[in-house]
């Protein structure tokens, strides 16, 4: 009844935000774009909650257990330099575009309409793999913790942020940032405080000194494929977080609401990297490296953040750091979801409704039937969340990475690329997902087979319209 209990205390809170929001309910300008220009004080823990999905912090300590010490370390350089290189894609996407909302309007304009509408597919696909994602963690760690049915709260805390986007909009959201910024820093500083205490900060120090004695022992022989796993982990985290942060709607609506391109690189930098970054070094540290050093067996639990919970959160105050983490946890997951929800929502009501649906719409219509289309959307993704329990988080977010890589390689190559390719992004697009599905099937080797078939997915479509383009000319 706890984690029961928890879930609705989150949706008291999303009732009084919503309460503060409704004067711009029907309000199409307002109600997706905001009433006003946001400040960096506010766009940064904006960018902040929207990127640090669970993921985030449970996927670096379980690159710990993975990939070796520097496990985590490689999944926050090779992810945050990902999300580096989306800002300057889309600080020059606004600018060629002389500031237009969406990236599939460049497409669209780039290639044409029928590429515009993969990425528009491809989009909604990305919404829908981050949302079971996020809901699968909150679910695995809920089930654990208090018992309560995985089906029962992934529907729910897909359900909770769902109804909250389509009623509050774009000002409810930013509101649910700000307090999620507070609530998932403050929360993991205590955790951060609680775990040292019990392991005991001496303890700590000797982790650290045997990390770096252990290397300095190994001979070069012995380094040379421990680092290149690393390094090779690193680079498809980076594929993976250019492709997921591009892809999603939501980061250019929040562009456009911001108050000048200045705050919009700022912001980005500073809360999508210089904030995020030392969050995910420090939970695979606590989370990850740490526990294995101390000898803890994970054993082979499918949902790490489960064994995180059994075997971390011990001792004379588990109770406090369970029920924290949980709370943690629930904001990180959520606040994720609601931001994909209103980047979805924002897409359908300006973009997919009136292209596909009524071309001549009024603002009534688009809120009505773009809100419609996010439900659908988001009752999808509860439906297929509910069958994923004995998924791993990571192992999801590798397997995605070989699907987004294509249009991210695309989207990339056509922002710096003047050649006029037309169709031929659609059988750049159909040969990318082609080539790295079967090169991810058709390798024996478990270990490194996602890292080629993720190149091949990100660099074959973008090596076939160069060679396209030659060949026209």
């Amino acid at each position: 009844m706890v984690g029961i209990g928890l879930l609705f205390i989150y949706a008291i809170i999303l009732g009084i935000i919503y309460i503060l929001c409704r004067k711009e309910k029907n309000n199409l300008a307002q109600f997706v774009f905001f009433p006003g220009k946001l400040k960096r004080r506010i766009m940064i823990p904006s960018i902040f909650t929207s990127w640090l999905w669970i993921v985030s912090v449970i996927g670096a300590a379980e690159a710990c257990l993975l990939y070796g010490e520097f496990g985590g370390l490689a999944f926050a350089v090779g992810t945050g330099i990902g999300f580096i290189i989306f800002i300057f894609m889309l600080l020059r996407f606004r600018r060629l575009t002389e500031h237009k909302v969406f990236f599939t309007d460049f497409i669209g304009a780039r290639f044409g309409s029928r590429t515009q509408e993969i990425f528009i597919i491809a989009s909604a696909i990305l919404i829908v793999y981050v949302v079971m994602e996020q809901a699968v963690g909150i679910s695995a760690l809920f089930s654990a913790v208090f018992g309560v049915s995985f089906k029962t709260t992934a529907f729910l805390t897909i359900i909770l942020p769902l109804s909250f986007v389509i009623m509050s909009g774009m000002k409810g959201v930013i509101l649910h940032d700000v307090l999620s910024f507070f609530c998932i820093v403050t929360g993991l500083g205590i955790l951060f405080f609680l775990i040292t205490k019990n392991i005991g900060f001496k303890r700590i120090l000797y982790q650290l000194a045997f990390l770096g004695e252990r290397h300095t022992v190994m001979t070069s022989r012995k380094m040379l494929p421990f680092v290149m796993q690393s390094i090779r982990y690193a680079l498809s985290a980076m594929i993976i977080g250019l492709a997921q942060s591009c892809l999603d709607p939501i980061y250019y609506l929040k562009a456009t609401i911001a108050e000048n391109e200045t705050v919009v690189r700022d912001s980005f930098f500073i809360g999508g990297f210089l904030l995020w970054f030392p969050i995910v070094i420090l939970s695979s540290f606590f989370f990850g490296y740490l526990p294995v050093g101390m000898n803890v067996d994970f054993g082979n639990t499918t949902h790490f953040i489960t064994a995180i919970v059994n075997r971390v959160m011990v001792g004379e105050n588990a109770t406090i750091l369970r029920f924290i983490f949980c709370c943690v946890m629930l904001f990180i997951g959520t606040s994720t979801m609601i931001n994909c929800f209103m980047g979805i929502q924002g897409l359908s009501i300006n973009r997919i409704y009136p292209l596909y649906g009524n071309r001549f719409a009024n603002d009534g219509q688009k809120m009505k039937y773009g809100r419609l289309i996010t439900v659908l959307i988001g009752v999808f993704c509860a439906m297929i969340a509910i069958s994923l329990e004995n998924i791993s988080l990571l192992k999801i977010d590798i397997f995605s990475g070989i699907f987004f890589a294509t249009p991210a390689g695309i989207f990339l190559y056509s922002l710096f690329s003047k050649e006029t390719t037309g169709d031929s992004a659609v059988v750049a697009f159909i040969i990318g997902i082609i080539g790295g599905t079967g090169a991810w099937l058709c390798m024996q080797n478990g270990k490194f087979d996602w890292f080629y078939a993720m190149g091949i997915s990100f660099f074959l479509p973008v090596i076939y319209m160069k060679i396209q383009t030659l060949l026209q000319k």
